[in-house]
């Protein structure tokens, strides 16, 4: 499987819609800076995994998926997508498509998939599972094998040295071990991850059940314990029950029944103890009742007395005189009445409530007097008859009143009567004679309150009995815990040991995952020694070497000249050309993979002209074996020596591509210039001699 062609508009530096197409032998890509060589690559490794790796991480709360379309200037494209196009052996094409809001994969058949692209899902899982059907191995491919498919694949310039000599030990041993694919020692590994994982929690369960069946029977001792010790003996719960049926005057109750029988011999006591107290709270205020009998009495005579001289005094009233019908007799009457009210109304703030006009009390008295002189002008008769008539109604009045203060004082003393007979009553009902005091309703309470607490204590020792009952119920339980305990020790034990045997099967099978893979690092090492020493990077040492050390966790350190760590006494030169041929190695090493694309970003940066010849010769050679080369460079010059020295049998095997920008920023790609192949044979006087070969 090898790269056909990159489609995309809008993405990144690119605004408007490009199109570049591949060699299937080497394809060389030159531009300057932000001509937009890295885009392609960018772009590659976007359609396949939905991000790009260079650009992990965030600064300033914004990431990477911030800016992978368009934000230049200019505006923005009425569409935006990246495509990349495959085509196999038999010119079979393929491609995955992504848009900012989907992916689709078109198959050789025509077939489309077409999922929702999100933050979250990246590579919809039917898209992801056709490309990497497409482009690996499945069987040996490792996990997330698109984005090691781009990190080896993708040979940037700023990467060669940050994933080669910049990783950690156990990162390249990772690397090297995603590189070569999956063994059968890794599903082994994996299960037997899977099965100590499980005979741990197995054990643990086990050790929990044991603990809380530990749990179980210490609280089953301790209430065995309290009941033992709570339980009073055989004589004292005999003389306990006598003293009982002796306190409730029941001799012949039974020791079944004695219990309930003296709980409600102590309600009945409870009761009426409480009487008791409610009599000497009310002792104190019928003592005031009783002493105030005398007054109410006296009172009551009173009242009949004032009553009786106000019928007397209405009687005793002279009749009404006669009064003529006149208009003159009505108009007296009338005028009196209103004196009459005003007189009872009074001054209105310092105003007369029947004209209205500011008066002192003095000249308000002369008013009133001189209306009432004026009605009795009128008709004398009429107003007489009418000051008679007033004093009628409020005799009558008068009577009325002193009848009501007569019923009243009747009721409060009637009342304080029955409130004193029912305190008697209660006396009586409470077996207390009549000159009874205080004190003896106090004693009588002491002598209950004692009675209940002697009770009280019989009780509880009585209720001792129970504890039997208690013992025998713990003790079976106490002996049903101890066999469950036993049973949950032999189940703990035995998960203990598969948890260790689990153990030791995994360590095995990943001692054994490791042999197997020092044995495959071994036929990679030629490899990599030899791309090492066809780049010469160092003129002194022409070799260098990788040690894989662990046993469990593996670990892959470089070394030259002995053990120097080429970290630390390369040139940062020197650093890249080995990283370089580290790098080209595990792409040469990925077994699993189908696709056959090697991609340069840029390699010969702080590499001298010698050894930029030496990669040239190196790629050439993987050109050779039919893998398919794009390389990226920025120097004009570079590109011609790539264009000569790199192998072109055929026509449309090679080509070169211009990228440049445009007046808006934006990156573009001028149209591809095949590279013609070199002339076969030359016309000479003797046998014709091959140019190549």
């Amino acid at each position: 499987m090898k790269l056909s062609y990159i489609a995309l508009s809008g993405f990144r530096s690119y605004r408007k819609p490009k199109r570049v197409s591949f060699a299937t032998g080497f394809t060389i890509l030159e531009g300057r800076n932000g001509a937009g060589k890295s885009t392609l690559f960018d772009a590659v490794e976007f359609a396949l995994t939905g991000s790009i790796q260079k650009h992990s991480g965030s600064s300033k709360g914004e990431t990477i998926d911030d800016y992978v379309w368009w934000a230049g200037q200019g505006p923005i494209p009425a569409e935006r997508y990246v495509e990349v196009g495959f085509i196999d052996e038999d010119d079979n094409a393929f491609s995955v498509r992504r848009t900012d809001v989907d992916v689709e994969f078109v198959s050789a058949d025509g077939t489309r998939l077409t999922a929702p692209f999100t933050e979250k899902v990246k590579v919809p899982r039917e898209i992801e599972q056709a490309l990497v059907a497409l482009l690996t191995d499945e069987a040996a491919a490792p996990d997330d094998a698109l984005r090691q498919l781009c990190k080896s694949t993708l040979v940037r310039d700023e990467h060669i040295a940050d994933f080669s000599l910049e990783l950690s030990e156990s990162e390249r041993y990772h690397l090297v071990r995603q590189a070569l694919g999956a063994t059968d020692a890794d599903e082994w590994t994996a299960k037997g991850a899977e099965l100590v994982d499980i005979t741990k929690k197995d054990a643990a369960a086990a050790e929990a059940a044991v603990a809380s069946l530990r749990q179980s029977r210490e609280a089953i001792q301790q209430r065995i314990d309290e009941a033992s010790h709570s339980r009073r003996p055989d004589t004292a719960l005999e003389e306990a029950s006598e003293r009982l049926r002796t306190l409730i005057a029941a001799p012949s109750v039974s020791d079944d029944d004695l219990v309930p029988t003296v709980r409600e011999w102590m309600s009945e006591m409870s009761g009426r103890s409480d009487a008791l107290r409610r009599l000497l709270a009310e002792w104190a205020e019928l003592e005031t009742v009783r002493e105030g009998m005398e007054a109410l009495d006296s009172a009551v005579d009173g009242a009949r007395n004032a009553h009786l001289q106000a019928e007397r005094a209405l009687v005793a009233l002279p009749p009404l005189p006669e009064t003529s019908s006149s208009d003159t007799s009505a108009l007296a009457q009338d005028l009196n009445r209103l004196v009459e009210l005003g007189q009872r109304v009074g001054l209105l703030e310092g105003q007369c409530p029947l004209c209205g006009c500011d008066r002192d009390q003095e000249s308000f008295e002369r008013g009133m007097a001189a209306a009432r002189e004026a009605a009795r002008h009128l008709d004398a008769t009429a107003v007489e008859r009418a000051e008679q008539e007033r004093a009628r109604v409020q005799a009558e009045r008068d009577v009325q009143a002193r009848a009501d203060a007569f019923h009243e004082a009747q009721q409060r003393a009637e009342a304080a009567r029955a409130a004193v007979a029912a305190f008697e009553q209660r006396k009586a009902d409470l077996s207390f004679a009549a000159d009874a005091s205080p004190s003896d309703v106090e004693l009588r309470l002491a002598e209950l309150a004692e009675q209940e607490a002697r009770a009280a204590t019989d009780l509880r020792t009585l209720g001792t009995r129970e504890y039997d009952s208690v013992l025998s119920r713990e003790k079976r339980r106490l002996e049903t815990v101890t066999e469950q305990i036993a049973e949950a020790e032999r189940v703990a034990g035995r998960a203990r040991r598969a948890a260790t045997t689990a153990k030791a099967l995994h360590d095995a099978a990943k001692k054994a995952a490791l042999e197997t893979l020092q044995e495959r690092f071994g036929r990679v090492q030629p490899l990599m020694k030899n791309l090492y020493l066809r780049l010469n990077p160092h003129p002194i040492w022409k070799d260098f070497d990788f040690v894989i050390r662990g046993k469990v966790r593996g670990l892959m350190r470089f070394q030259v000249g002995g053990e120097h760590n080429p970290r630390f006494v390369y040139s940062s030169g020197q650093r890249r050309v080995t990283g370089l041929a580290f790098l080209l190695a595990v792409n040469l090493s990925l077994a699993w993979s189908k696709w056959k694309t090697i991609m340069l970003d840029d390699p010969v940066q702080h590499i001298d002209d010698f050894r930029a010849v030496q990669l040239a010769e190196v790629v050439g050679q993987f050109v050779r074996e039919g893998r398919q080369v794009i390389c990226a460079v920025e120097d004009a010059a570079l590109a011609d020596l790539l264009a000569r020295r790199l192998p072109n049998e055929h026509l449309g095997s090679a080509q070169r591509v211009t990228l440049q920008l445009d007046p808006d920023g934006s990156s573009s790609v001028a149209p591809p210039r095949t590279i013609p192949p070199l002339p076969r044979y030359t016309i000479t006087n003797g046998p014709r001699r091959s140019l190549v070969g």
